[in-house]
């Protein structure tokens, strides 16, 4: 890793505006805990996936529902651990949690974005990502990104992680991906070492990426608000871990490792602790740098072919997908596109030098906007904060930008051809 920036400095970003009060209430997890997790995996899946032959293209929830009533050992068991609701589940809490993500649902997807960026600078993360096709193509990132974005829409509507509800079955077909990942990874390993080595990885997809990952989604982004000056109170972060924790309970993270039942700082501190283990993974080369601009242009990319649409009448009624790339390989669209995607390249940059520090800033070669990038960073920041503060002392105005917030997402998800209903990830190793 380049001398001007260590482990540790990527580490801070997890742990908030107070790094030494956090490490001091809950130091680094010890290495050989950590080695541990990295070679348990989700057994009871896996366990499942061998047995049955299923395989990515299928319908997960319905083909396990098959298998349990006919009685497969394997499906059984695997069925009654995600029907049967952990008694410390609260239902009442996850309701507000579900509120808390519509009203902020902006600034948390921009903060998981910003944590992918950081998180090319790990060589494992590379592998699985280089080994899937993941995430590695401008063009694709978009709708990888609207994919994720799905899934966890999915969940925030009520009662939607109820079982053989939405989001449940959402969160069950996730799990089942990352299943199919880590077996074809491993069967590609088999006849090319190279692709992938279990000895010096862990296995793929294992319990500390698993729960690492969880946390991208909820500590970390929380960690984040908190140092922009967002109002996020007690009960939100306490309301929105319970809600991340049962997600990981479905997603297969074992209750034994995971840090959300011990409170945010705690969370921080294994964010930072993973990046500490994983630093001996970190590149030295351009990869790193490689991927951060796939990834923040390939968003920008979204968001300007996203313009455009709206602007036709494909944004108005659906619309086939060869009609929109007919409508977007147009010379004038091309070159509008272009121009849109070059100023949200410029504002995302801004928003993640401004997330991720000088150090990082410097190790990911993230060159500094123009003005007026800078400008549009600032007001979309500012906008945030004044949101979180009219969604605490108006709850009613607060309840409308989650509204707005909502119907945009679901137009999205229209124009991208990724719908909630429909959502099932089929992206696979090739």
């Amino acid at each position: 890793m380049s001398l001007d920036c260590h482990a540790s400095d990527i580490g801070a970003f997890w742990l908030g505006p107070d790094p030494h009060g956090v490490l001091a209430r809950f130091p680094p997890a010890p290495m050989v805990t950590l080695d541990k997790m990295r070679l348990i995996s989700d057994d009871v899946v896996d366990a499942y996936i061998a047995a049955s032959g299923i395989t990515i293209r299928d319908d997960a929830v319905e083909r396990l529902k098959s298998d349990a009533k006919s009685g497969m050992p394997e499906a059984v068991a695997l069925w009654e651990h995600l029907t049967t609701v952990p008694e410390w589940v609260d239902q009442d809490t996850i309701k507000r949690a579900q509120a808390f993500y519509w009203r902020n649902s902006d600034l948390l997807g921009i903060l998981q974005l910003t944590t992918l960026v950081l998180g090319t600078s790990f060589a494992k993360i590379q592998k699985v990502l280089f080994s899937t096709g993941y995430l590695t193509a401008e063009r694709s990132v978009f709708r990888r990104l609207i994919e994720t974005s799905a899934w966890v829409n999915s969940m925030m509507f009520e009662d939607a992680l109820l079982p053989e509800h939405q989001g449940w079955a959402t969160t069950v077909k996730v799990r089942f991906l990352h299943g199919h990942v880590r077996t074809r990874i491993r069967k590609m390993a088999v006849k090319n070492p190279q692709v992938y080595d279990e000895k010096e990885y862990g296995v793929p997809i294992n319990q500390e990426d698993m729960i690492h990952t969880i946390l991208d989604f909820c500590s970390g982004p929380l960690m984040k608000m908190r140092a922009m000056g967002q109002l996020v109170t007690a009960q939100n972060t306490d309301d929105y871990l319970h809600m991340w924790r049962y997600v990981s309970y479905l997603s297969g993270v074992r209750d034994e490792f995971t840090p959300l039942t011990r409170g945010i700082d705690c969370c921080a501190s294994f964010g930072y602790s993973f990046c500490l283990h994983n630093c001996v993974m970190t590149t030295t080369d351009e990869t790193p740098r490689k991927l951060a601009q796939v990834l923040l242009r390939g968003m920008a990319r979204g968001v300007a072919e996203l313009r455009a649409l709206e602007h036709t009448q494909a944004a108005k009624e659906p619309t086939s997908e060869a009609a929109k790339s007919r409508l977007l390989e147009d010379p004038k669209t091309q070159a509008s596109v272009q121009r849109v995607q070059t100023f949200a390249h410029g504002v995302l940059t801004d928003i993640a030098i401004r997330l991720i520090g000088p150090q990082c800033t410097a190790y990911l070669a993230l060159r500094r906007p123009t003005f007026g990038q800078r400008v549009a960073a600032s007001l979309l920041i500012g906008w945030w904060w004044v949101a979180s503060r009219i969604s605490y002392y108006a709850p009613w105005l607060g309840s409308l930008i989650a509204s707005v917030n909502r119907s945009r997402m679901a137009r999205i998800e229209s124009m991208t051809g990724v719908r909630m209903h429909k959502f099932d990830m089929k992206y696979e190793p090739k």
